[in-house]
């Protein structure tokens, strides 16, 4: 049932603004260009799970391509 119900929520059946769209993605480029920033990804361990800082120019990357894709997405919808 309740992959029903997500895949109705993802489907088409959810529609969003393309203005939402734009204004998230340029949300998330600010917000991974912003100076200092620190990412980081959890790592599984013997020990448990160990959170690891990554490098900021792949973190920066990710959120710029994130953030372009929704604005892609809201622009030609």
């Amino acid at each position: 049932m309740r992959l029903v119900v997500s895949s109705l929520l993802i489907g088409h059946g959810f529609k969003t603004s393309g203005i939402v769209l734009v204004a998230l993605g340029v949300a998330a480029t600010v917000f991974g260009l912003l100076p200092g920033a620190k990412f980081f990804t959890h790592y599984p361990t013997l020990h448990g799970i160990v959170k690891k800082p990554i490098p900021s120019w792949s973190g920066r990357l990710w959120f710029a391509a994130g953030g372009a894709l929704l604005m892609y997405w809201g622009l030609s919808h």
